[in-house]
């Protein structure tokens, strides 16, 4: 009931939406400024939203009566009766469509210049010789020559490795047999993904999307105010003269301008300033990349599939640097492979690395990369974290990279127990590392059981001051748009809902 005007409302009515606009107005702004009442209408939006969760189940005779129901509607329908004329429409349009495919085959193969690979690392003959470019399916076979490396890297991980890193790469090499299945997932994740890019232009679903994952609405004017700080921030650094030492340092840092393109993107880059920033990053992006490796190829690398997915630009260098990060991993030469593992697959790499990397690798397949061998890369980083947490390292950082970088790849089970595990920690607490509080917010996927819960807590880190600097401000701006922000995850989906 909506209460007269001169009521004050209270923090149930701003929860539900109730009462005149020009009282709920005031009523969020009186709010916003104190951090004591935000934290109460937390309260009150985490109470809505745990009773809209309520449900009634069916007693054991409502299926009966409803196929009873069904069956009577069968019954009274009309049967629809089929005339000459159905059939001669039915065989002029069959005929119509066989002549306009004959015309346009949309299965013909199409030359394309083939991208060149890293030097050290063999792209499979299909991908090289007849130029797959983003666009096009490359299924083939594994090489002899890819059999060989298979072997050696399956010896030193015999060698050093624990099982749970060997399993992890077995798994990587029977998921890459469906090769058709390990190049679509990633280009329907990648649609999707745009797709969202573009619904995040309204104001008014970013607010609806936040309220029905336990956020608070108002978190956007925050996440919003933060990206048009972070574009003024990026057309100062493209525009500043190269001697103040400052603004060259972000200029050419792959990965503050990998979280600045992030930050843009999750924001919603509708308007023209905001685009014109993801473009300038995006060139920038490519410029800084050329000698990048480890945790600035990996990072840069996420930025740039962003700057992808809003100008739809970019995907020559993101295939060209994505063979790059898979030959990083997986090339052999006389000392990686032949006598000791890779630096990333060591305890001594940074977990957030790790998880990013793995992620990457997760939708590269959708720019031409081959899938196989991203499969096979993706299964050694996400065997390399579980053994950590076998080992005893089970802090915040390596959970949250497994599920943030391979929570698809695990069984449901120790999926649902890494979930569970995130709750020993609070996000806030994490802070002023604002990478591991990103990655602890999206490690937990909308869908999954739990991650309304994961939101609610994720909410108090909106009365943080905004950190100073292009990197730290665009990762904290990633932090609060989780709600609206974080992809779902359609494999975990549809496996079923784990967690509890």
């Amino acid at each position: 009931m909506t209460p007269a005007p001169h009521d004050e409302l209270t923090m149930l009515d701003v929860a539900l939406g109730q009462g005149e606009v020009a009282q709920l107005a005031a009523a969020r702004a009186r709010i916003g400024v104190d951090p004591l009442q935000l934290l109460d209408l937390a309260e009150e939006v985490s109470f809505v939203q745990s009773a809209r969760l309520l449900v009634v189940e069916p007693g054991p005779a409502y299926g009966a009566k409803l196929a009873a129901v069904v069956r009577r509607a069968e019954q009274r329908a009309p049967q629809p009766v089929v005339g000459l004329r159905s059939w001669i429409c039915l065989a002029a349009t069959a005929a119509a469509v066989f002549f306009v495919l004959m015309a346009w085959d949309p299965l013909r193969p199409h030359t394309r210049p083939a991208s060149p690979s890293p030097a050290g690392f063999r792209l499979a003959p299909s991908a090289v010789s007849h130029g797959h470019d983003a666009l096009e399916v490359a299924i083939d076979e594994s090489a002899p020559a890819w059999n060989d490396d298979i072997d050696v890297i399956r010896r030193r991980l015999d060698l050093e490795a624990t099982p749970l890193l060997r399993d992890s790469f077995d798994e990587g090499l029977r998921r890459g047999g469906d090769g058709l299945r390990a190049w679509l997932d990633p280009r329907n994740a990648l649609m999707l993904a745009r797709f969202d890019f573009e619904l995040r232009a309204s104001a008014e679903l970013r607010q609806a999307s936040l309220a029905q994952s336990g956020g608070l609405p108002a978190i956007d004017e925050r996440v919003q105010e933060l990206a048009d700080q972070i574009a003024a921030m990026a057309a100062n650094v493209a525009s500043t003269a190269p001697s103040e030492r400052d603004a060259r340092e972000a200029a050419s840092d792959p990965v503050a301008l990998s979280f600045a393109v992030r930050a843009l993107v999750a924001a919603g880059a509708a308007e023209p300033a905001r685009r014109s920033a993801v473009a300038s990053l995006g060139a920038g992006l490519v410029a800084g990349l050329s000698k990048a490796r480890g945790e600035a190829l990996a990072f840069g690398l996420a930025g740039l599939i962003d700057a992808a997915l809003a100008t739809g630009d970019f995907a020559a260098e993101i295939r060209w640097h994505g063979d790059r990060l898979v030959a990083d991993l997986l090339a052999i030469d006389a000392e990686t492979w032949s006598r000791r593992l890779p630096a990333w697959l060591l305890s001594s790499s940074p977990p957030p690395v790790i998880g990013e990397a793995a992620r990457v690798l997760a939708r590269l397949p959708a720019f031409g990369v081959e899938p196989k061998r991203c499969l096979m890369a993706r299964g050694l980083f996400v065997g390399a974290l579980r053994d950590r947490i076998a080992r005893g390292d089970d802090g915040p950082a390596v959970v949250a990279a497994l599920l943030y970088g391979g929570g698809d790849l695990l069984a449901s089970d120790e999926r649902a127990a890494r979930e569970r595990s995130l709750r020993r920690w609070k996000a806030i607490r994490l802070a002023p590392d604002f990478v591991l509080c990103h990655q602890f917010g999206w490690a937990v996927a909308p869908g999954r059981a739990g991650f309304a819960r994961h939101q609610f807590e994720l909410r108090e880190m909106a009365i943080l001051p905004a950190p100073v600097g292009l990197r730290d401000r665009s990762v904290f701006c990633l932090c609060l748009a989780t709600g609206y922000a974080v992809p779902v995850d359609l494999a975990g989906v549809s496996a079923g809902r784990g967690g509890s």
